[in-house]
C-alpha cells in the first residue's frame, strides 16, 4: 500500500486523512514537452486550463481517501496524474492496454499526465486507479468547471450547442410473442419458488414449455399462421396471469412481512404481462395501431423508450441531450 498524508491550507486538522497518493505533482520536469502537432498543441492548452482550476483536485481526492492506509512505503501516482490519464483515455478512445502503451511511448502523453521518469503504469494499475473516480465526482468536477468558466465569461448560456443522442438499452429487438413468453417464464418461476421464498406452496399449471414452443413457432411462421398461433399464446398468458393473481391472494393470507418482497415482485411482473397481453391483442388480433408511449418493449428494462431516427431507423433506449 502506498500512502501519503494529505494536508493543505483548506484542510484543517480534523479533516486530515490518509490517502493512497499525493494530490498533485510536486514539481514538473524540465524535460517535459509537447509534440509540435495539432493534438500536442491541444493537450498543452488543456493542461494549462486544468492548471488554472486546481480546485477540482479537492473534489477528486475524496475518491482516494483510505482511512485504513498506513503512512509508510513509496508513493503512488498522484490524483492529478490519474485524472489526466482518464482524460487521455476518453480523448483517444483507446483501451487501458493501449493507454499504457501510449504513456510509455509518447512524450506528449507523459507530459500531459505529469508522470515521473520512473513511472510507467501498466493497464491493470491504470484500470484500478481510474475506476476509483466515481461518476458523482466527475459530475461535480464538470459543474465546478462550468460554473467557473461561466463566471469568467468563457461560457455564454444564450449560445449553447445542444446535441441529442440515444443510449441504447441492453435488450433484444422486441417482439410481442417474446414479451409474452418472458412474462410466462418469469411468473411461473416465481410461482415455482413460492415455498422457498414465502413458505407457501402454490399449486399451478406450468405452461413454460408450451409458451416457449409457441413463441418459437410464431417467430418463423408466416403472417396468416402467426395470427392463429397468437390465439393460442394469448389465452395461455392470461391463464398464467390469473394463476399469479390467485397466488398473491393466497400468500397475502399468511399476513407475514417477510413475504412482501415476493408479493411485490410478482405483482410487478403480472402488471407488465397484462400490458403485454393488451398490447398484443390490440395490435395482432384487432389490427389497431398502438402509440409508442403505450407500448412496452421489455419486461426487464420497462422504462425503455422507442426512439425513431429519421424515417426508418428505430432505437430502443433513452434519448439524452449533450450540452
Amino acid at each position: 500500500m502506498f500512502c501519503t498524508i494529505v494536508s493543505t491550507k483548506k484542510h484543517n486538522a480534523t479533516k486530515m486523512a490518509f490517502t493512497m497518493r499525493e494530490t498533485c505533482t510536486a514539481q514538473i520536469s524540465i524535460f517535459d514537452s509537447y509534440s509540435q502537432h495539432e493534438f500536442g498543441f491541444f493537450l498543452e492548452q488543456l493542461s494549462n486550463l486544468l492548471d488554472e482550476h486546481t480546485e477540482i483536485l479537492d473534489l477528486l481526492e475524496r475518491d482516494f481517501i483510505d482511512a485504513d492506509a498506513q503512512a509508510q512505503g513509496r508513493k503512488g501516482f498522484s490524483v492529478e496524474s490519474i485524472f489526466r490519464c482518464l482524460l487521455l483515455k476518453k480523448l483517444s478512445g483507446v483501451s487501458y492496454e493501449m493507454l499504457a502503451f501510449h504513456l510509455s511511448d509518447s512524450l506528449s502523453y507523459r507530459t500531459f499526465a505529469r508522470l515521473g521518469r520512473e513511472e510507467t503504469p501498466g493497464k491493470s494499475a491504470l484500470q484500478a486507479n481510474i475506476r476509483r473516480i466515481t461518476s458523482q465526482t466527475l459530475k461535480a468536477v464538470y459543474e465546478a468547471l462550468a460554473v467557473k468558466e461561466h463566471e469568467e465569461g468563457a461560457i455564454n448560456l444564450e449560445m449553447l450547442r445542444i446535441d441529442s443522442t440515444v443510449v441504447k438499452s441492453n435488450i433484444a429487438k422486441p417482439l410481442d410473442s417474446q414479451l409474452l413468453d418472458d412474462g410466462v417464464r418469469v411468473l411461473s418461476r416465481y410461482l415455482a419458488k413460492s415455498r422457498e421464498c414465502t413458505g407457501v406452496k402454490i399449486r399451478f399449471k406450468d405452461y413454460r414449455k408450451t409458451s416457449r414452443s409457441l413463441a418459437g413457432r410464431i417467430f418463423y411462421a408466416k403472417k396468416a399462421e402467426k395470427d392463429e398461433l397468437y390465439e393460442e399464446l394469448l389465452p395461455l398468458a392470461k391463464q398464467v396471469s390469473k394463476q399469479a393473481e390467485r397466488a398473491i391472494i393466497q400468500v397475502q393470507a399468511q399476513n407475514r412481512s417477510e413475504e412482501q418482497e415476493w408479493i411485490d415482485e410478482v405483482e410487478h411482473y403480472r402488471n407488465l404481462i397484462e400490458r403485454n397481453i393488451d398490447q398484443a391483442e390490440r395490435r395482432i388480433l384487432n389490427g389497431e395501431k398502438v402509440s409508442s408511449s403505450e407500448k412496452i418493449v421489455s419486461l426487464f428494462e420497462e422504462h425503455t423508450d422507442i426512439i425513431i431516427k429519421g424515417s426508418r431507423d428505430i432505437d430502443y433506449g433513452h434519448k439524452i441531450n449533450v450540452v
